[in-house]
Parts: C-alpha cells; sequence; structure tokens
C-alpha cells in the first residue's frame, strides 16, 4: 500500500542529460529532438528508479523548466546537462510531472518529458494484548485495556461498540489507545464487538468482549399468577443454576427511577430469602384496589452471581357491585356430614367450589385460596356447576371452610371469592381471617390436595 506523511524530506537526485551540439552544416533552421528514454521514475523517497534523456541540439540553445502544478519537482540546466531534483513523496499514491525542452530560437520547437514519483507504502499494524472488559454492573467502569498502533500515516478509529469509550480516536503515527465500558451487561450472555481502524484506505479490525454481567441458567420467573381485589398469587418457574432467589413487589409509583439495582437492595433488605427445596407460593395480599404494583423475582446461582430481574406490571382490580358470586349458606353439621347449600347472585352463570376441614388452609388469605382455585383448574381436578344445590360431605373434624369463585356470562372470574367458615356448634358462618393480617406479603407451600375436598363428578 503507498501512503502519506506530514513529513517532507528534499531528496535531490541529478539526472545526466548529454547535449550534442552539432556543426559542420549548412542548414541554419535549429533542429531539436531527444534521444534514448523520455521517461524518468523516481523512488518516494526521491531516488531515480530508471529513465534517461539525451537532447540533440543544432543552430539553437535550448531550455528546461517543470510545467505548473508540479512543485514537487524541479529541474535545471547545467552546460550540456540537466539535473532533476524530487521531494520526498509522503502520499499513498503516485505522482506524476512533466518537464518541457524548448528550443530557444523557435519556442514551437519543444519535447515533454514524463515523470513518475511513486507513492509511499504504508507501514500499518495493531497489537492488542487483552481486549475483554467485565460486565459485572460493580467491576465494569473499574478497567481499562489498549492496544497499539503503529502506522507511518494518520489513522481513524471508525468503528467500535457503543458501551465502550476511548482515549483517542485519531491520530498521526503511532500510538497507544486505551478503552474503558460505559455500561454493564446485565444479560447471560457475553456482548461481542468490533473496533475498526482505518490508514490511508487499508483497514485494521480487532475483536473485544464484555463478558456477561448476570449468571447463565440462573432466572426466576413468576407463572401461574392470580389477581383479586386484596391481593397477587403466583408460584415460580426457577432454571436450573438457581440456588436460591427473592421475590417481592413495589407501588409502580414508588419505584419511579430506581436502578435494578436499587430495586434488588430493596428485595434484599424487606423480603426472605429461599431456596427451590422450599416449593413456596408467593402470596401478597392486603393490596389496594386499582392500584398498580410491579411484581419482581431474581435468582442467584451458588456463587452469589445474579440472573435477570424479572419484573411484571399488575394492577389490582377494583370491587364492582354487581360480583358474580356462588353463595354458601345454611351450613349444618351432624355427627357424620357437613351440609350446606349455595345460590348463585344474578350475575353468576356458573362457579368452582372447593370445602376443606384443615384449620391452616382456612386460615390462609383470598388470594391463595383463588391461586388454588386456578391450580385444580389447570389439573382438571375442579368441575365446573351451572346449577344452584344443596350439598354435604364426610365430616371429620369441627371446622368446615367453603370456598366459591363465580364466573359471569362472559366466563370472566369474578374480582373476588365467596368464602364462609363455621364451626359444628355455631349458630352462624363466621369469617376468620389469617392470623397477624396486614398489608404484606407471605409464603405458602404448594398446597396439598389431600386436605381439600375437591368437587368433581
Amino acid at each position: 500500500m503507498k501512503i502519506k506523511n506530514l513529513f517532507k524530506v528534499l531528496i535531490a537526485i541529478t539526472v545526466t542529460v548529454s547535449l550534442f551540439a552539432c556543426s559542420g552544416s549548412d542548414d541554419k533552421d535549429p533542429e531539436l529532438s531527444l534521444t534514448k528514454d523520455m521517461e524518468v521514475y523516481f523512488d518516494a523517497k526521491g531516488k531515480i528508479t530508471s529513465g534517461e534523456v539525451e537532447v540533440k541540439a543544432k543552430h539553437t540553445d535550448w531550455s528546461v523548466e517543470v510545467t505548473e502544478g508540479n512543485e514537487w519537482l524541479s529541474v535545471s540546466k547545467n552546460g550540456n546537462k540537466v539535473s532533476f531534483t524530487a521531494k520526498e513523496n509522503n502520499e499513498s499514491t503516485e505522482r506524476k510531472g512533466k518537464v518541457l525542452v524548448t528550443s530557444t530560437e523557435d519556442s514551437k520547437l519543444n519535447f515533454t518529458i514524463n515523470v513518475t514519483q511513486e507513492g509511499k507504502e504504508l507501514s500499518f499494524k495493531v497489537n492488542v494484548n487483552d481486549l475483554q472488559f467485565s460486565g459485572d454492573e460493580d467491576n465494569y467502569n473499574k478497567e481499562t485495556r489498549s492496544l497499539v498502533i503503529t502506522s507511518n500515516f494518520p489513522w481513524e478509529i471508525t468503528e467500535m461498540p457503543n458501551w465502550l469509550s476511548t482515549s483517542n480516536k485519531s491520530g498521526n503515527g503511532n500510538a497507544t489507545v486505551t478503552f474503558k465500558a460505559t455500561s454493564a451487561n446485565m444479560s447471560s450472555n457475553d456482548k461481542n464487538g468490533t473496533i475498526k481502524i482505518v490508514s490511508e484506505g487499508e483497514s485494521l479490525t480487532v475483536q473485544v468482549v464484555q463478558h456477561a454481567g448476570l449468571a447463565q441458567n440462573c432466572n426466576v420467573r413468576p407463572i401461574n399468577m392470580v389477581t383479586i381485589y386484596n391481593g397477587i398469587a403466583f408460584d415460580y418457574e426457577c432454571d436450573k443454576a438457581v440456588s436460591y432467589y427473592y421475590r417481592g413487589y413495589m407501588e409502580k409509583a414508588a419505584v419511579g427511577t430506581m436502578t435494578e439495582k436499587e430495586i434488588i437492595k430493596v428485595l434484599e433488605n424487606n423480603f426472605d430469602r429461599y431456596t427451590q427445596a422450599d416449593n413456596q407460593l408467593a402470596v401478597f395480599d392486603g393490596l389496594d384496589q386499582g392500584e398498580t404494583y410491579v411484581v419482581y423475582t431474581v435468582g442467584y446461582n451458588s456463587e452469589g452471581k445474579r440472573g435477570d430481574l424479572a419484573k411484571k406490571e399488575v394492577t389490582v382490580p377494583t370491587l364492582k357491585a354487581n360480583e358474580p358470586l356462588a353463595i354458601a349458606g345454611d351450613v349444618q353439621a351432624s355427627a357424620s356430614y357437613w351440609y350446606w347449600s349455595t345460590q348463585k347472585s344474578a350475575t353468576c352463570y356458573s362457579y368452582y367450589m372447593i370445602t376443606t376441614e384443615d384449620e391452616d388452609f382456612a386460615y390462609t388469605p383470598d388470594v391463595y385460596q383463588a391461586w388454588l382455585i386456578k391450580d385444580a383448574i389447570r389439573q382438571n381436578l375442579l368441575e365446573e356447576f351451572l346449577n344452584d344445590g344443596d350439598w354435604q360431605r364426610v365430616r371429620t373434624g369441627d371446622l368446615l371452610a367453603i370456598i366459591t369463585w363465580g364466573l359471569d356470562k362472559n366466563e370472566n372470574f369474578a374480582n373476588r371469592i365467596y368464602w364462609c367458615c363455621v364451626k359444628a356448634n355455631s349458630s352462624s358462618p363466621q369469617r376468620i381471617k389469617p392470623k397477624n393480617y396486614k398489608k404484606t406479603d407471605r409464603n405458602y407451600p404448594i398446597p396439598n390436595y389431600e386436605k381439600v375436598h375437591i368437587y368433581k363428578r
């Protein structure tokens, strides 16, 4: 490659031109001719590489000059010789000039000598020690990497990843260029990119990597989410590398411009830590109607490196005046059985129903019970009922909880369930609130359906 430099060195090279003055002729008309080569060549440094010119003149003297616009080239007449001088060519492309030999007696009698100088060759390379960067949010901005550019021409960095910054994007000659990551790589995959450096039309490309800031196969995703007027419940889908995890929620208005790092700090400081072995169901109860919340989950591997912060916006529905309800009542107990009846509201098209004598389950929040009904439906364990009816079940204890969840004519679930709990010696149903009830989050094991009576014909 032929190339360019800012420094110009003047090297004078003399080319011998022989001049023969012929005599003895009676013809007095001037004659002028060139013999041998009419082309002269120089290398980039100004050294002649080929070409020689002889001038024959008769009945005339002659002059020599460089045509306009070829300032890099100069010539002079020295007796019967001509000296050519060429400056060093600091450009990458060759350049051409013209020298005019003219008869003194007749200016129309002239000859042109073509002069060519080759361009400067490019010396251009890049040495790289290490262009691997951390993607971790705590360390990405604490390290720099560099490469060494060797060039005898100006150079420029024309391409690099948008997550990098550099000390200088262009220069002239040799340089050490440093790079720094401008952002973390908050994904579980490495980022691969290229840095492209151009000098005199030639480009060199080096590879650059920012390692993943998040652990691979370490995500926790909320699934099977159920929402009613005062709560949210869901279970989890965990990747194989998850060693432990946090989950929690915040009001959307409170999140504002919080960073992921700040949100995770809230989860770690305000919510419990769990493992996959806990098999927990998340229950956020006591929430406000019409309020939008953001639910978060984040998993960690055995080295304490986290996966993605999963987030999902959930708006808690507002109770309507005409919710489709299946109302359980008229509960009676004999020594062997429980008896009760159900009656649909005007807007209730169908409903699902479960009962339990398990006191621990009776104390659970409504949204947990709603989640259980949805889960039983997913597993095809629960039948949809269309009509009012009278019911009975075997009695083994002194407490019975009846939970129904109604649907409207469009198969939409009500924004609340109907829940009643009675004791065998009580004259009327009693609402039993969960222990220590407050606006909070809770964890319950995935339900044991042996403790819940599933109605299915």
